[in-house]
């Protein structure tokens, strides 16, 4: 017996950061009506991958959606849907604070706010 839980998964970006490539995808399955995002953080050493780190942003799934809570922020470099209640990593930029998934996301950020922040 086969079980089949992926449809489909597409590319979505590349994030390099010296010796970290986060590759954002985006995962169909047949268990929820909409994709969901997933993050694949390797950090490397040298010419090998010394770690993975598999991130999924199951906020969409969760009952209630949080697209208008007050307590949840969309993470500018990856959109994954941030809690801010919890520690996240947050940079400030231009008088706004930006919440993210993951410290990698806060340096992408950091590095070229112009590049995932909508000119006002």
């Amino acid at each position: 017996m086969r079980l089949r839980c992926c449809e489909r998964s597409t590319f979505s970006r590349i994030i390099v950061d010296d010796g970290d490539v986060c590759v954002f995808s985006h995962l169909e399955t047949k268990a929820f009506s909409h994709p969901m995002l997933v993050a694949d953080w390797y950090h490397l050493e040298g010419d090998r991958i010394a770690s993975i780190h598999t991130i999924f942003d199951t906020g969409p799934f969760v009952s209630g959606s949080v697209e208008h809570r007050q307590d949840f922020a969309v993470d500018p470099v990856c959109h994954m849907n941030v809690d801010i209640r919890a520690l996240s990593p947050t940079r400030a930029w231009e008088n706004t604070t930006y919440h993210f998934c993951s410290e990698g996301c806060a340096r992408a950020f950091g590095s070229n706010p112009d590049r995932y922040v909508a000119p006002r």
